[in-house]
């Protein structure tokens, strides 16, 4: 284990980049713990449309779930987003693959459960206001999940700096499988077949088989590392 797993799993935060703890803290995101473990069933998630949407329910979560819309100057999403470049055109490229990648919900309690299929992400729009004026962003979430992302009953607090350290979209989940599972009795996450954690731990859509072996050297290994 890294120096910094070994302090996450101290309970302890570890340096990140020169910044001190409170501003790590700063931003800290409530995140859903149905919104973790994303088993893409059409289309493909990335390490940077991951820290994206993370970025968007972060500005989200700080408006307020009565809000149907929510709405930022976009270099204060690029910025929260680590981004790291003012490529638009690329930024709408992720924010597309968010909006056709189908995931599905499924939450029980008090005796009813409940399953939901649906985007990660509704519409959303890029405005130039012109010269001298920030360019804006606005985007929604499916009404269905909406309350459930912006103001979550059950959450795991994900750090956006610690998040833009992660160098592979499974290393970046399995930092948020790590925080959600940290504080549990037996430190164990949920039980699944290799298939499901290939698909969660890739990010695709199109995985129907999978050799644990190759799963293991190319994928987990780097990504614990």
């Amino acid at each position: 284990m890294s120096e910094g797993g070994e302090e996450l799993r101290q309970g302890r935060l570890p340096a990140i980049s020169g910044k001190t703890l409170a501003a790590v803290e700063a931003q800290r995101l409530a995140k859903a713990n149905e919104a973790i473990a994303i088993r893409p069933k059409r289309g493909r998630l990335t390490l940077l449309s991951r820290r994206i949407y993370n970025a968007l329910l972060y500005h989200s979560q700080r408006q307020g779930v009565d809000k149907p819309v929510y709405t930022l100057a976009l270099t204060d999403l690029i910025g929260s987003a680590h981004f790291k470049s003012h490529n638009t055109e690329l930024l709408k490229s992720h924010l597309r693959d968010m909006q056709a990648t189908t995931i599905e919900w499924s939450t029980s309690g008090g005796g009813m459960q409940r399953w939901v299929s649906t985007q990660l992400i509704g519409t959303v729009t890029i405005e130039e206001l012109g010269s001298g004026r920030p360019c804006m962003i606005t985007w929604r979430y499916p009404d269905e999940i909406r309350e459930r992302l912006v103001k979550p009953l059950q959450y795991t607090s994900v750090m956006l700096e610690i998040s833009s350290e992660m160098r592979s979209y499974a290393a970046a989940v399995m930092y948020e499988l790590g925080m959600r599972y940290l504080t549990s009795p037996g430190r164990l996450t949920m039980r699944d077949d290799v298939v499901w954690w290939a698909a969660v731990l890739t990010g695709r859509s199109d995985i129907t088989t999978v050799d644990y072996r190759f799963l293991k050297r190319d994928v987990i290994s780097k990504a614990l590392a």
